[in-house]
């Protein structure tokens, strides 16, 4: 048997990924060349069949190739087999690519690949590299496996035994133990460690490891110096970006924070969550145009991966319905088409189940937003009946939910939902606990600064109206309108003002409009049945002629 198959078990397979026969084939061959059984030797021709077989079999190697054909990459492929625990510990990942770029393999790395050969490949090269890129992990498989399975003093136990009884293993047995130390709270040993592994010249996964453990201290100017050098490493320059954000949104420097991720974003343009970290940061600034762009950019970029789920379209949907309410861009109604259209698709791919209670708060805000304050109400009535032990709200739900009460003007209940929020957040992410809670903060400020914008609109609205400014009036009460669709005062000054003057250039047709929109929102309450209210809605009935809008008035006089 050669050296190189010595170093696997006999009794575990081996997965070959490629979409391509004859690759397949000539990758297969120089693994038997080298000593590996026949029957240990498993072939995939795309990720469906990979994935079936590292559910069911306990594979030690995977080489895979990089492009899988139109759907699902090697990229997205490995992630879902890495980051969803579907490989051991200690199996080694080895990349089979025709594009050796720095962005390719800095994208395996992140994915904790051993190494990658270029096609096309050659036994000389495979019988070279295999060994190099499989002894480490191979050496240290028990370590590998109990610091998986959070067994942190067995690893470290593990690690010392290494130490002591083999040099080939003392860096990696060391940096192990001091990983598993980190975990344990034992910072300070850790420390040392780490200190005396960092070579020269240092590397940079030592560093790395170092910063996190002084970012775990909360030592973050220390933990941006240390990381600093590193941000230009080829391969480790996202990873170091990405903690340096961490560190600046610790600091609540939020644009700095941003900056780097939209740094670490372009780099690698793969590393879903990374998008979902910035559109968080975005958030946490109450950028609602950016969050949306790029949680929108994260979607785009998902496509045919597991991280493609139905939370991260519906998250999508709510920042859509962010930018419609929260700016005043002349192209909402291309960006009310695309909520659309957003929920059309996830209805073709997803359960009814799975997607209704969300879509239901999702579509009465949408409604909220227009001024259909009885299809809003409708909608979110809908979604209490579907409440029960079964549905699980997440926290991006329960904020949908706030958002509704607010729209309605239920105060009480807008708190209490608030609540939950909050309770869920404690139990979630540290970074997601912070970001979604400035950024509810800042929600709250916008609300009661519209309110408040709106209830000054009024007053100065009223004083116009008695002292027959009637131009004046109506020119304030619109933009109000638009501010806050749901409340009943000022829908009520809408159809005064309205009865009295039209805005400059307006037709029929857009006042008609107006009109219906508020007395959507005057329906079944007491302002209907006020003598100022009888009187507007006569002179409009008369005003605009329109058989619609006349019946809908008459049926409150």
């Amino acid at each position: 048997m050669n050296n190189v198959a010595r170093m696997f078990e006999r009794s575990r397979p081996i997965l070959i990924i490629d979409d391509c026969i004859i690759y397949r084939t000539a990758t297969r061959g120089m693994l038997l060349k080298l000593g590996f059984r026949a029957e240990q030797i498993l072939l995939a021709k795309d990720a469906v069949t990979a994935l079936d077989i590292v559910k069911h079999k306990p594979v030690q190697l995977v080489l895979c190739d990089y492009n899988l054909g139109d759907k699902k990459n090697g990229h997205q492929l490995l992630d879902e087999m890495v980051n969803c625990q579907m490989l051991s510990a200690d199996c080694v990942i080895i990349i089979i690519t025709g594009d050796s770029s720095a962005s390719v393999v800095r994208g395996f790395s992140e994915l904790r690949s051993d190494g990658y050969l270029v096609k096309p490949l050659n036994y000389v090269t495979f019988k070279e590299r295999l060994p190099k890129f499989s002894r480490k992990k191979r050496l240290l498989a028990n370590m590998l496996i109990t610091f998986a399975k959070g067994d942190f003093t067995d690893t470290i136990a593990k690690a010392e035994e290494g130490i002591i009884n083999a040099t080939q293993l003392s860096y990696g047995a060391q940096f192990l133990k001091a990983k598993a130390l980190i975990q344990l709270n034992k910072c300070d040993e850790a420390k040392n460690i780490l200190i005396n592994i960092q070579g020269k010249p240092v590397r940079a996964e030592v560093q790395i490891e170092f910063a996190r453990l002084e970012f775990k201290q909360t030592q973050y100017k220390s933990c941006l110096a240390t990381l600093s050098p590193f941000e230009n490493d080829p391969i480790h320059c996202t990873e170091v970006l990405l903690l340096s954000a961490q560190c600046y949104l610790a600091q609540q420097e939020l644009s700095l924070a941003l900056e780097k991720m939209t740094e670490s974003v372009k780099i690698s343009p793969k590393n879903i969550e990374n998008y979902i970290f910035s559109s968080h940061i975005a958030m946490a600034m109450f950028d609602v145009k950016s969050a949306y762009a790029i949680l929108d950019m994260a979607l785009s970029q998902s496509r045919y991966s597991y991280r493609e789920t139905l939370l991260l379209h519906q998250m999508v949907a709510q920042l859509n319905l962010n930018v419609i309410q929260f700016t005043h861009d002349d192209g909402k109604s291309a960006l009310f088409a695309r909520f659309v259209e957003r929920y059309k698709h996830w209805r073709s791919y997803y359960s009814r189940k799975d997607y209704k209670p969300f879509e239901l708060l999702l579509k009465a805000r949408a409604h909220g937003i227009k001024g259909n304050i009885s299809k809003c109400k409708a909608l979110l009535n809908e979604y209490l009946q579907w409440q029960n032990d079964e549905h699980i709200s997440s926290v991006y739900e329960l904020i949908e939910l706030a958002k509704v009460h607010a729209i309605l003007h239920e105060i009480d209940k807008y708190q209490a939902t608030i609540s939950r929020v909050n309770a869920c957040l404690a139990q979630g992410e540290p970074y997601k606990q912070q970001t979604l809670t400035l950024y509810l903060n800042h929600w709250q400020s916008k609300l009661e600064q519209i309110r408040s914008d709106v209830s000054r609109a009024k007053k100065r609205c009223f004083s116009y109206l008695k002292i027959r400014e009637f131009e004046k009036a109506v020119k304030l009460i619109i933009p109000a309108l638009e501010l806050d669709s749901s409340d009943i005062g000022t829908a009520k000054l809408a159809i005064i003002c309205l009865s009295k003057a039209w805005p400059m250039g307006w037709s029929k047709n857009s006042v008609t409009k107006v009109v219906i929109r508020c007395h959507e929102v005057l329906k079944n309450t007491p302002e209907v049945l006020t003598d100022d209210y009888r009187v507007a809605s006569k002179l409009l009935t008369k005003q605009l002629q329109v058989k619609e809008v006349s019946y809908k008035l008459d049926q409150v006089i």
